[in-house]
């Protein structure tokens, strides 16, 4: 079959954020591929690929994180080196830009907001555990323990704002994991 020719129209460049990287790419990296990697089981599926980006389109911090977890991921994936360090800035440039939006939402935790800033919180460890293994060396054990202190902070923070609007949260995440219905315990000083 022959193709019809038409008028030669010239294609409008795709439109890029102040990063450099095409938020449609980032989206369809999320939306297809990075997703599955927040997934504890088959029935979160449809929770991350399309209620949270959905989610996303009304809450920036949102947004901004899921982008820059897609952007991360990419980063693990491209070669060469120049190319995965563009995708890693832009990762933490999205995640920077989420930060301040996201404090203010759990100051102001509601029924409105409350799924967003669940969904939100676990995409931060998602990029805490990230960001670290794109840029570590092997000389880095301070730095990987305080990696590993920095991500039982997060999660802890994620039990919180699970404990403070489990009433209101809609998302059916971690259903059955101990860890988000069991109270913390004190450490002793020795350990």
């Amino acid at each position: 079959v022959a193709a019809i020719p038409g008028p030669a129209v010239p294609v409008a460049p795709t439109q890029t954020n102040s990063f450099g990287i095409d938020n449609l790419e980032l989206m369809h990296k999320f939306s297809t591929d990075t997703y599955k990697s927040l997934c504890l089981s088959d029935s979160e599926i449809t929770i991350w690929q399309i209620t949270v980006p959905t989610l996303a389109f009304k809450h920036d911090y949102l947004m901004g994180g899921i982008l820059a977890l897609a952007s991360m991921h990419i980063a693990t994936t491209c070669e060469p080196s120049e190319t995965a360090l563009l995708y890693h800035e832009t990762g933490l440039q999205y995640y920077n830009r989420s930060l301040t939006p996201f404090r203010n939402a759990i100051d102001s935790i509601t029924p409105q907001n409350c799924n967003a800033v669940f969904a939100h919180s676990i995409v931060m460890i998602a990029i805490s555990v990230a960001s670290p293994r794109l840029t570590a060396t092997k000389d880095e054990c301070a730095s990987i323990t305080e990696n590993i202190v920095i991500l039982f902070e997060l999660l802890q923070g994620v039990k919180k704002i699970l404990q403070v609007s489990r009433s209101w949260i809609k998302l059916e995440l971690f259903k059955q994991g101990p860890y988000w219905k069991s109270t913390p315990t004190e450490l002793d000083p020795d350990t």
